[in-house]
């Protein structure tokens, strides 16, 4: 398990809003209750490692971005998104 980075739960929130998705779709992307999903964003909880690789994936972002909210990583990948914020689950 990861343990809790001061500013995971902040890039948590950032990115999922950035992509203009809720705690819900998140949740469901990475197959974890919303409730998981909303404690890792207040920063009381650990994620597993295998979590953060799926947020890498969803997010198309770095690890360093997750970590340490490095935002050029995920504001090139925006900037470079069609269709900006749409969000296929399947």
């Amino acid at each position: 398990m990861i343990q809790s980075v001061s500013c995971l739960p902040d890039t948590l929130r950032s990115l999922r809003t950035k992509f203009q998705l809720t705690v819900k779709d998140v949740a469901q992307a990475l197959g974890v209750s919303e409730r998981t999903m909303q404690t890792w964003e207040k920063d009381s909880s650990k994620m597993k490692y295998e979590h953060i690789r799926q947020l890498e994936s969803l997010y198309g972002v770095s690890q360093d971005c997750i970590f340490f909210g490095r935002e050029d990583s995920f504001s090139e990948h925006l900037r470079n998104r069609k269709g900006g914020g749409n969000f296929d689950s399947g």
